[in-house]
């Protein structure tokens, strides 16, 4: 699921939308044939082609639909995809295509209200995100971290504003095709019982969508590495080529800490963890950073620990990798933390938010 695409709607149940076919009329207005790639968007197909043709120069062009269950489609023009320009396919939609390449939608308004949304609520934070990230940049390549930083956690904070918005539209009873959707992007950030309270209201409705039941699959991966689980021990070396046997280390309980250098909120925690750090000694508690990278090695990592002073063992791996102990023990977000008793059996786990709770039971004695 990308990361601004959020659907729109105010329809009720999927099945209402299914039953009848439905059409997607290409109108090309320019003089020139266009080549178009009709792709399905969102969490169950995301990106995967529904359809591609040519439409001749003044020409129309018509695609059929039928029992699809509502979703986003984006368009791929003469291999150009115009940005963030995604449209619901309800009944029957028209599709027109003027001089500059650029399309219109007719007969959606879901995509109306889309766009109104992503106009008024996501295009400003997403300003926002881009202006920090060249300032970001800038003073990072002039070596100024603590600068860099700032802009980092402003960026964090807009975010934040954004997700706290969205979820105040999520919990309001109504419950239609935004709504879910949005929950479809924000349930991983909740705690396990506003989860199953909101899905369990969203059921009714939204039961038999994919979006409901990879929300369900997704769930059930998480659980399978929840608390009173035993993770599989892992030996692999950290940043410093010293090796890192999770079985063999010797405390009553070992925090897993899977962040990222370009995590805001990672960063953010920073603190409350040096202070477990400092307070508990390492019979007691010892600390492995894992972080997810877009590189490896990660000089940006390397210049944050040096610069926050950050004492504990550290592991770098592919924030996108095929192949890594995020990937195996199912992380969804950053910071995600693990704090797991002697026998590396899940106490807690969740964000930052638990934090507090992982310094109350190590004061237990």
């Amino acid at each position: 699921m990308k990361l601004w695409s959020f659907l729109v709607g105010i329809l009720g149940a999927v099945s209402s939308l299914t039953a009848v076919a439905q059409n997607l009329t290409i109108q090309n207005t320019t003089e020139k044939p266009i080549t178009v790639q009709v792709e399905v968007m969102g969490g169950y197909k995301s990106m995967q082609p529904f359809d591609s043709l040519t439409i001749a120069a003044k020409g129309t062009a018509t695609l059929n639909r039928k029992n699809a269950p509502l979703t986003f489609y984006r368009i791929v023009a003469n291999n150009v995809i115009e940005t963030f320009k995604d449209f619901v396919w309800e009944r029957d939609v028209e599709l027109i295509f003027d001089e500059s390449s650029k399309f219109t939608v007719k007969g959606s308004t879901l995509t109306t209200e889309w766009d109104d949304f992503d106009k008024n609520m996501v295009l400003p934070v997403r300003d926002k995100l881009v202006a920090n990230t060249i300032e970001y940049n800038k003073l990072l390549a002039a070596g100024d971290t603590l600068g860099a930083e700032k802009f980092m956690l402003k960026s964090s904070q807009a975010v934040g504003e954004l997700n706290k918005q969205l979820d105040s539209i999520i919990f309001t009873p109504r419950r239609n095709f935004i709504d879910f959707y949005l929950l479809a992007g924000r349930w991983r950030a909740w705690s396990k019982s506003v989860c199953n309270e909101q899905l369990q209201a969203y059921a009714a409705a939204w039961g038999n969508h994919p979006f409901h039941k990879a929300i369900m699959d997704e769930i059930k991966k998480i659980e399978s590495v929840g608390e009173g689980v035993r993770i599989r021990p892992f030996n692999t070396r950290s940043i410093e080529d010293k090796e890192v046997n999770l079985s063999e280390i010797k405390s009553d309980y070992i925090l897993l800490d899977f962040w990222g250098s370009w995590c805001g909120p990672c960063i953010k925690a920073i603190p409350e963890l040096q202070n477990l750090y400092t307070t508990f000694d390492a019979s007691r508690l010892q600390i492995i950073g894992i972080a997810g990278e877009n590189e490896v090695p990660s000089a940006q990592l390397r210049a944050l620990l040096k610069k926050k002073d950050i004492g504990w063992t550290q592991i770098e791996e592919l924030r996108l990798g095929r192949k890594t102990l995020a990937k195996q023990l199912n992380i969804t977000f950053y910071p995600t933390y693990f704090l797991l008793d002697k026998n590396l059996k899940i106490v807690k786990r969740g964000d930052s938010r638990i934090l507090k709770e992982v310094e109350e039971i190590l004061r237990k004695k």
